[in-house]
């Protein structure tokens, strides 16, 4: 059985998935592993360049017409095979072999539904990929234009992306972004697949959150590490015109509603208490 399913997104983001691939296969050619690329309609040449691989354990998936994140990554998460299922970004850069310890550690860590590795800047400094559950108080500062900018060194936004934690061991989050997440397969029958009225932003909070619901854990898993690009669409360098104007703000603003409608105005920080902040 193959170990570990990789799933991903290309929206015209072909120019992303050649490194991706080249370094997978670099480090990545004696795993176990089979590779799904939804190609969301894409006009780059996507499913072209890879089905010329001819590799076996590449399936390309076309879109007729551009689907939402979650409806793209649950039609990759119901044709994969894989004991593990990895949602992981087209902007990966792969810089040592990672799959054989991620598995070996989920294989012997029964209660973590859901893994998460060190995510790195192309400069090589720490993403902080972890996350607590919003307040209202980091909703208001984070999603706000004005108070990111003037208060992203906040203690309140340093206790969001976990500032009081070393990052050099493994403890479990409230959630993790989107961009990396390996998920034991059996947990889509519990809990089911990722939402699909969030269709960009927030379904990685409302996954995390279901997994915690649960009884299962997210665990952040520091001892191996990629390079994520992170082009982050919904922040904006004119901080008083960005989020007004800015396309994947406005999305992120409809997610969130989503998401506080979804859960009766609750944001989740009271369903794991001290677990998600400190580990265990």
């Amino acid at each position: 059985m193959i170990n570990v399913s990789l799933v991903t997104i290309s929206t015209n983001e072909l120019h992303y998935l050649k490194e991706f691939y080249r370094t997978l296969m670099k480090y990545e050619k004696d795993s176990n592993f089979e590779l799904i690329i939804i190609d969301n309609a894409s006009t780059d040449g996507t499913s072209k360049w890879f089905e010329a691989k001819k590799n076996e354990n590449i399936k390309v998936i076309r879109n007729r017409k551009k689907q939402g994140f979650a409806f793209n990554n649950n039609v990759g998460i119901k044709r994969s095979q894989g004991r593990y299922v990895l949602i992981i970004n087209p902007d990966i850069i792969f810089i040592e072999p990672i799959l054989r310890k991620l598995v070996n550690y989920m294989d012997k860590n029964q209660k973590v539904g859901l893994t998460a590795t060190k995510l790195l800047n192309f400069d090589g400094t720490l993403q902080r990929s972890a996350r607590r559950f919003y307040n209202y108080s980091t909703l208001f500062i984070r999603r706000s234009p004005i108070l990111a900018t003037f208060l992203k060194k906040s203690s309140i936004n340093k206790s969001h992306l976990y500032y009081d934690i070393n990052m050099n061991r493994i403890f479990y989050p409230h959630w993790v972004l989107g961009a990396f997440m390996m998920v034991r397969r059996e947990l889509f029958t519990k809990i089911g697949f990722i939402d699909e009225r969030f269709r960009l932003y927030f379904e990685d909070v409302d996954f995390c959150r279901r997994i915690w619901e649960n009884n299962c854990k997210i665990s952040y898993f520091p001892h191996t590490k990629v390079i994520h690009l992170y082009n982050r669409e919904s922040d904006t360098k004119n901080i008083f015109k960005g989020f007004r104007f800015k396309k994947g703000a406005q999305i992120h603003f409809r997610s969130m509603i989503k998401y506080l409608l979804k859960y009766h105005l609750s944001l989740g920080k009271k369903i794991i208490g001290s677990i998600g902040s400190r580990g265990e």
